[in-house]
């Protein structure tokens, strides 16, 4: 069985930062309680961050990824 790798290009930390305030007062308050923190636990905040804009985001950013690395994907995926 084969696999095939494809992780983001770019860092979503950044991301996760910039659209932070988007979230809603209620969770944001529960993660400052519970000492989550936006910047160094940008993969906990990532999950909770069901913003739109940042959702949007990531999307374009991984179609950009897939469409960088079309070759490969397509000849990964025709291969028997």
């Amino acid at each position: 069985m084969n696999a095939f790798h494809l992780a983001p290009s770019t860092p979503f930390e950044p991301l996760v930062e910039q659209y932070y305030c988007h979230m809603p007062i209620a969770v944001r308050s529960l993660m400052r309680f519970l000492g989550i923190s936006p910047i160094d636990d940008a993969s906990i905040t990532s999950y909770l961050l069901f913003e739109p804009k940042y959702i949007n985001h990531l999307i374009d950013m991984g179609y950009q990824d897939a469409q960088n690395r079309r070759s490969d994907l397509t000849a990964f995926l025709s291969d028997e």
